[in-house]
C-alpha cells in the first residue's frame, strides 16, 4: 500500500519542525510560495520527485523514511 498525500505532507511538517525552520524559509530554499508549502504539508498539493529530493536533504531525513508504508510496521517518523 502506498501512503497518502496527507500521511506525507504531515511526516514533511513534523520533520520540517524537528529541526525547527519555518514554512517561508523551506519556500526559500526550494524556490516555492509559503502556501505552496503549507498545501504540501497539508496534503492539498502534490510534492514532485525532485522537490521531495530537496526537501529530505533539507531536512537531512532519509527519503524511504519519508515513503515508508504505515501499514508495515511502525511508522519511522512517529
Amino acid at each position: 500500500m502506498m501512503i497518502t498525500q496527507e500521511e506525507l505532507g504531515q511526516r514533511l511538517r513534523q520533520a520540517r519542525e524537528r529541526i525547527g525552520i519555518k514554512q517561508d524559509e523551506v519556500a526559500i530554499v526550494l524556490g516555492l510560495d509559503a502556501t505552496a508549502i503549507a498545501k504540501i504539508e497539508h496534503g492539498k498539493r502534490r510534492v514532485g520527485a525532485l522537490e521531495l529530493m530537496r526537501l529530505v536533504a533539507l531536512y537531512n531525513v532519509a527519503i524511504s523514511d519519508m515513503l515508508a508504508d504505515p501499514t508495515e510496521g511502525c511508522n519511522p517518523m512517529s
